[in-house]
């Protein structure tokens, strides 16, 4: 393949592929709404901030992780 071609999927549509794609998309919605709440926490002087960081790096590898397993499947599967 080229530099600029993309490949064109073997499978047409694949439910798994689907399903990790919801799995990243609710991974980092979840990440953005910690941050939110971080930001809160910030604004209105919350004294303690290790809870939330502490929390947005574990959120932080569940999206990594569902990244990992997303291209993992679409290589292997060909999707």
């Amino acid at each position: 393949m080229s530099a600029g071609t993309s490949a064109i999927p073997t499978i047409a549509y694949c439910e798994t592929r689907r399903a990790l794609l919801q799995d990243i998309a609710d991974a980092v919605s979840e990440l953005a709404a910690l941050q939110n709440e971080h930001l809160e926490a910030i604004i209105s002087g919350e004294p303690d901030f290790q809870d939330y960081e502490e929390r947005m790096r574990k959120a932080t590898e569940v999206m990594e992780q569902r990244k990992l397993a997303f291209t993992i499947h679409v290589q292997d599967h060909g999707c």
